[in-house]
């Protein structure tokens, strides 16, 4: 019986295209900085394909990762007024470098924190542009507090991208990033956290940042099985597998109801981006 009660809820949520009461759509992408170099696949011939991706999958909070300046400003023209943005450039916290932009729909929620403190870096020194440990790059994370217009519930979403190299780097990230949102967990706000960490799902920070959080592949309710999980990086070549380094967790208070992680390309060899999206389904309790 509960079985088919909760085959018939899932069957009741995805009858709706667009978002319901209580449903937070999630996406997760991070869309390769604009290289010159990357031939077919780079910025000028996928960026309209890219864009178009982005708007149809008519997300709440749209974290992006290794955007550009000009590529933020691609994808803000592309989603239209509905959408504001967060996050500043991490080389000097300004348009300069890549950044961790956060999309939100303005027109369904209110950021309640301001645009100064969206961004920290991932370093023993988060308030300034800088970076530690044993990082190649300067890291950055962006997030805030967002209020619901309807409901009045709160969510904190959190997007992030960890270093390539370090390793050191990537464990006191993530153990940076719990410190951020521990007070928001502690005070029983939801909580999202996605983006792209470099890291495989055996790694030893993903193992311990689920001990606190759900990883949204692991949802009972995302009814995923882990054999059919698709891989998140392509390098822009066609692999019937590759590392899954791409991530949504989230709180107790929110639920996975869809997982997927969106494989389309543009053609034969021909991709939106070096990654894939990352999809996510969400219903606040």
């Amino acid at each position: 019986m509960r079985k088919f009660i909760l085959c018939a809820l899932l069957g009741f949520l995805f009858s709706f295209p667009q978002n319901v009461i209580g449903q937070i759509n999630i996406v997760t992408y991070n869309i390769r900085y604009a290289n010159k170099h990357d031939s077919l696949n780079d910025w000028f011939h996928r960026s309209n394909g890219l864009c178009n991706q982005i708007e149809n999958y008519d997300a709440d909070f749209i974290g992006l990762q290794e955007a550009l300046f000009s590529q933020i400003k691609s994808v803000e023209k592309s989603l239209g007024s509905k959408y504001k943005y967060i996050g500043v450039g991490r080389d000097f916290g300004d348009t300069i470098g890549e950044h961790c932009p956060l999309f939100y729909r303005s027109d369904i929620y209110v950021s309640i924190d301001t645009i100064s403190k969206s961004t920290f870096w991932l370093s023993e020194t988060e308030n300034i542009p800088s970076k530690s440990w044993d990082a190649a790059l300067p890291r950055i994370a962006t997030g805030g507090v967002f209020r619901n217009k309807q409901t009045n519930k709160l969510v904190y979403v959190l997007n992030t991208h960890f270093d390539h190299v370090g390793t050191e780097a990537r464990i006191n990230s993530m153990y940076l990033i719990h410190k951020k949102i521990k007070p928001y967990l502690d005070s029983g706000i939801a909580v999202v956290l996605m983006g792209d960490f470099n890291l495989p799902p055996q790694s030893e920070p993903i193992d311990w940042i689920s001990t606190k959080l759900t990883d949204c592949r692991k949802s009972i309710y995302a009814q995923v099985k882990m054999e059919d999980l698709k891989h998140t990086f392509n390098g822009f070549k066609e692999t019937p597998n590759g590392p899954i380094i791409d991530y949504v967790f989230t709180s107790n208070k929110l639920r996975t109801f869809f997982y997927e992680v969106d494989q389309r390309q543009r053609g034969k060899d021909l991709f939106y981006s070096d990654h894939f999206p990352v999809i996510v389904k969400l219903l606040i309790d």
